[in-house]
C-alpha cells in the first residue's frame, strides 16, 4: 500500500495482504465525488479488483456522478463486509458495536481502455454472475453504451474490528 494514512486506533489496522484480499472478496465500492457546488456525493457501484486497480462501469447518462467526475476526477473508496453486531455490556445499548473489515482509498478516476474494458466486464460476469474469467467471453450488449472507468489507489488502508468470544452477540443480521 502506499502512502498508508495514519489511523487514530492503530489496534484495528489490517495487513496489507488482508486488506487486498476483501478488495478481491467485498461485493459493493461505495464512491465518493465532489460535485461542482461543493456538493458531497456518494454512489454504491458494483467493482472488480485486478491489476492493483479498482475497476468499475456506469450509463453514459449525464447525471449528477458524470458531472462530479467532469468538474474533478478525485474520489474516495469505500468497501466493507460486516459481521455480527455485539456487546460486552449487555445491558448497554450505547456499547453494541458491529465486526467488520473496511478498506478505504483515495485516487483519480480514469477512463478505461476498450481491452481493460472488455477485461473488466468478464472478471464482473465472474465475479458476480459465475461465469468462468478464462471461458467463452459473456455477450455484453450494453457495452457501447457504457463508460468504463480504473482508479490506482494512491492511498489505502485497512482495518477491522473482530467479535471477541466472550461478547454477547445480538440477533441482527
Amino acid at each position: 500500500m502506499s502512502d498508508q494514512r495514519a489511523m487514530r486506533r492503530t489496534d484495528k489496522v489490517m495487513p496489507e495482504a488482508e486488506t487486498l484480499d476483501l478488495l478481491e472478496r467485498a461485493l459493493v465500492a461505495r464512491v465518493a465525488v465532489v460535485e461542482p457546488d461543493g456538493e458531497p456525493y456518494l454512489v454504491p457501484m458494483l467493482y472488480v479488483w485486478f491489476d492493483g486497480k479498482f475497476w468499475f462501469h456506469r450509463t453514459q447518462a449525464d447525471g449528477r456522478f458524470a458531472a462530479a467526475l467532469r468538474a474533478s476526477p478525485r474520489v474516495c473508496i469505500e468497501v466493507d463486509q460486516c459481521g455480527p453486531v455485539f456487546t460486552m455490556k449487555p445491558s448497554d445499548a450505547c456499547a453494541a458495536t458491529i465486526a467488520y473489515e473496511s478498506a478505504m482509498a483515495g485516487g483519480v478516476m480514469e477512463p478505461a481502455s476498450p481491452e481493460d474494458a472488455l477485461r473488466f466486464s468478464n472478471l464482473l460476469m465472474s465475479k458476480y454472475a459465475g461465469f468462468a474469467p478464462d471461458g467463452p467471453p459473456p455477450h455484453f450488449p450494453m457495452q457501447e453504451r457504457t463508460r468504463f472507468y480504473s482508479v490506482r489507489p494512491e492511498w489505502l488502508t485497512g482495518k477491522r474490528t473482530v467479535m471477541p468470544a466472550d461478547a454477547h452477540r445480538f440477533g441482527l443480521e
